[in-house]
Parts: structure tokens; C-alpha cells; sequence
């Protein structure tokens, strides 16, 4: 038992040759560090996935504890292995990349909360009474903005509508 899970970590079914060769080609790690890192940080993305947040790729070299060089090798393996493919990575407006799992998180909660972190609240709201109009023909009510991921005071839709009212009518 013991010798087959150390099997198949060093040769894992669903790894290619071209995924594991550049493990190999770092001197001083070992395949199995590498493997628990990505593990690692896989299982974190799901879980702040499945909490409602995007992950920065940057703050993986913190969280993870790997050196900034390494996130991007790290990340660039994910997919050579079939069990990783749920991962996606986004980036916003400013050039942050940010990553999440298609199994915890859908594709239209990661828009919003990408343009929550552009801080464009105006053409947010906008896109989000679109999609709404296209999928729900009804009228999109304005609290929906006060829940979550929104999360908007009412002050500061107060103040978003009237810009809207005030501003051109570019949306």
C-alpha cells in the first residue's frame, strides 16, 4: 500500500512527460514537493472559489509560501494535469491576473466580482440590468445591488444614480 502511493506520486497517471520534465530539471526538488505545492495551491483557489473571492495571482508567493518566480512555472503546469482544469485564470482592467475554480464559482459571479475590483460601479450596474433584462424580462430591482457580491450602500447607489441621471448618456 504504502509503495503504491509513493508510485504514484512520482508517476502520476494523468501527468504527461512534458509536465513532469521541468519538475525534474530543477535541482535540489523533488517531484513530490512540487506536486504538494500545486496540490497546495489548487485546494486554495477552490476554497476562496467556493467563499465567493477571486485569487490574486501574486498573493500565492505569500499564501503559499513560494518564491515569486516560481508562481508563474508553478501555475503554468496546471494544465498538464486533467484534475486541474476547473481552474481559470482572469485578468482585470490594470493588468492583475486572478484566478478561480469554474467548479465553485460561475463565470458571470467572477464578471461581477471583477468589475467590483475595477471599481466601475456605473458600468457594472448598467451590465448587470442588461444581463438581467436578457434572462429574467422583468425589471431589475435595486436591492439586488445591496446584497452580496454587490454589496452597495444605499448611499452610494443614491449617488451612482444621480451621476447616471447628471452624466451623458453613454451607457
Amino acid at each position: 500500500m504504502y509503495r503504491m502511493s509513493i508510485r504514484r506520486l512520482k508517476n502520476p497517471p494523468s501527468a504527461s512527460p512534458a509536465a513532469l520534465a521541468p519538475l525534474h530539471a530543477q535541482p535540489g526538488r523533488c517531484l513530490y514537493d512540487e506536486m504538494a505545492r500545486l496540490e497546495e495551491v489548487v485546494i486554495l483557489i477552490r476554497k476562496e472559489s467556493q467563499k465567493g473571492n477571486l485569487v490574486e495571482k501574486e498573493s500565492l508567493k505569500d499564501v503559499v509560501g513560494i518564491g515569486a518566480d516560481e508562481v508563474g512555472s508553478l501555475l503554468a503546469r496546471l494544465p498538464n494535469f486533467p484534475e486541474f482544469t476547473d481552474l481559470k485564470s482572469v485578468t482585470d482592467g490594470n493588468g492583475v491576473e486572478y484566478l478561480y475554480s469554474v467548479s465553485e464559482m460561475t463565470d458571470r459571479y467572477m464578471e461581477i466580482l471583477l468589475g467590483l475590483k475595477n471599481k466601475n460601479l456605473l458600468e457594472l450596474i448598467a451590465e448587470t440590468v442588461r444581463y438581467e433584462s436578457q434572462k429574467y424580462p422583468r425589471p431589475t430591482r435595486v436591492d439586488i445591488f445591496t446584497k452580496k457580491p454587490y454589496s452597495i450602500g444605499y448611499e452610494e447607489l443614491s449617488c451612482i444614480f444621480h451621476h447616471r441621471r447628471a452624466g451623458p448618456d453613454s451607457l
